[in-house]
């Protein structure tokens, strides 16, 4: 049985990754060890919390907020120190079925090939599914999550090319092969472009409708917080620079995408103007004001 190094990362979110440790616990799968990665949080634990996580992970504080690309990579990291042949990407305001990573780690050995593994996310509340894969268009530089009203449709597991960075099974070789995840974006997109990375290096990307979690979503940062939509939109800028094949159409299309959005007020103007100057201008990392 192969090990799996569960990586979660902790903002302030010591409430939510007691949550999840508890449920992982109840796992089917026996061979893992769970990695918390405290980002430099500005909130102290309980004594209660910061004893329950230390007894059931192995416990690490960043000096500084890495986001969360950079703190996935030092759990990575902590992961090969503890011979994971598999690593598992998965937010800490999740909790998790049973089998889940048993079902992600059946996908992964039968469909060869595969880079990465995703399973099926509902809403915390259960009642509708958050996350049932995606797709990147490179046309267009849109990311489009599948979603909704649970039906058979997410029933049904496939090939995808796209998968959050909620819940995605990697094997180290692939890491190995195409490396950590990018921290110039520190949030946001950084699961896109690995996607993206994993497909070039022909890899290939999986949705297990089979294996489902729950998830609170955007806990650490606020639901379409304005520090989101601001990370959103400059990191999707930078994606279609990176990925683009029609670059011209792509900045376009996405810019015109982005307005219905604004007038539909699923986003606002000053973060979206906000994030575009940054990507003028060529910011990258931790946004700094």
């Amino acid at each position: 049985m192969n090990r799996v190094g569960i990586i979660l990362v902790n903002y302030n979110g010591y409430e939510d990754t007691v949550e999840c440790l508890k449920s992982l616990q109840k796992i089917n799968y026996k061979n893992f060890v769970v990695i918390v990665v405290d980002n430099a949080s500005t909130k102290a634990p309980t004594d209660t919390q910061i004893e329950y996580i230390r007894n059931n992970s192995i416990y690490y504080q960043t000096n500084s907020n890495l986001g969360f690309s950079g703190g996935n990579n030092v759990g990575i990291k902590i992961a090969k120190e503890n011979d994971c042949s598999f690593v598992l990407l998965l937010n800490n305001d999740t909790t998790v079925e049973p089998d889940f990573l048993d079902e992600l780690m059946s996908a992964q050995s039968t469909h060869k090939n595969t880079g990465i593994v995703t399973g099926k996310i509902y809403y915390y509340a259960k009642d509708k599914i958050w996350s049932a894969g995606g797709k990147y268009n490179r046309n267009t530089g849109v990311t489009s999550q599948f979603g909704g009203k649970d039906s058979k449709e997410f029933n049904k597991s496939g090939f995808i090319t796209f998968a959050t960075g909620c819940l995605m099974l990697i094997p180290m070789k692939v890491i190995k092969e195409v490396g950590y995840l990018a921290e110039s974006y520190f949030l946001y997109s950084e699961d896109t472009d690995y996607c993206q990375r994993v497909i070039d290096a022909d890899f290939k990307i999986y949705y297990c409708a089979s294996s489902i979690i729950y998830h609170k979503v955007s806990a650490s940062v606020g639901n379409m917080s304005a520090m989101q939509e601001r990370y959103m939109m400059r990191n999707n800028l930078y994606m279609i620079q990176k990925y683009g094949k029609l670059k011209p159409f792509s900045y376009l299309y996405f810019f015109l995408h982005t307005a219905k959005d604004i007038l539909r007020r699923r986003n606002h103007l000053k973060p979206v103007l906000k994030g575009t100057n940054d990507f003028f201008q060529h910011k990258k990392g931790k946004i700094i004001e």
